[in-house]
């Protein structure tokens, strides 16, 4: 089985958005109302892949993961006491977005490992931090940030509800 994490282009774009589709119909028939027809939505997803912001991990060759990171946030961040500021020093701060992963293969570890393969990118970009948001009714989620050793910073309110906000220093 060929792996390979790499920047998605256009050519995916129909499956990338299948992965959503099938991702969010996935979440409602498990009581997650985190994601729907409004976000992330395809003009969302192909302004990703426009941008070179979006990663995938294709499995012989077939996308079966996201993960967006740019330096992108609402407005709701300011907020927060985060730990990881770096604005006076020579590195960067990155936020994930959209971490999806094949409904059909969930529960292998594919989701633990885009977003280890996006922390390394980040790395390699000269990144020293990255934040993000989790939907609060969302335990995979949830549990996949803590178990990669993500430290929670606070909450923030959105459209859908409460989501958590961590930050992890690479």
């Amino acid at each position: 089985m060929k792996n390979e994490f790499r920047l998605a282009n256009k050519k995916d774009i129909d499956n990338i958005l299948s992965i959503f589709f099938s991702a969010v119909e996935n979440m409602k028939n498990l009581g997650i109302n985190q994601w729907d027809e409004l976000y992330p939505n395809e003009d969302v997803i192909r302004n990703d892949i426009e941008n070179n912001k979006m990663y995938i991990l294709t499995i012989n060759d077939t996308p079966v993961a996201t993960i967006v990171m740019n330096e992108e946030h609402d407005k709701e961040y300011n907020d927060l006491n985060w730990k990881y500021d770096f604005k006076e020093a020579s590195g960067k701060v990155s936020i994930i977005h959209r971490v999806c992963v094949d409904p059909n293969i969930q529960g292998k570890g594919i989701g633990k490992k885009i977003v280890m393969l996006g922390e390394e990118e980040l790395i390699k970009q000269g990144y020293c931090a990255i934040r993000l948001d989790a939907f609060s009714q969302n335990p995979f989620a949830l549990k996949l940030y803590s178990c990669l050793n993500y430290l929670y910073v606070g909450d923030v309110q959105f459209r859908k509800g409460k989501f958590h906000c961590f930050e992890k220093k690479l």
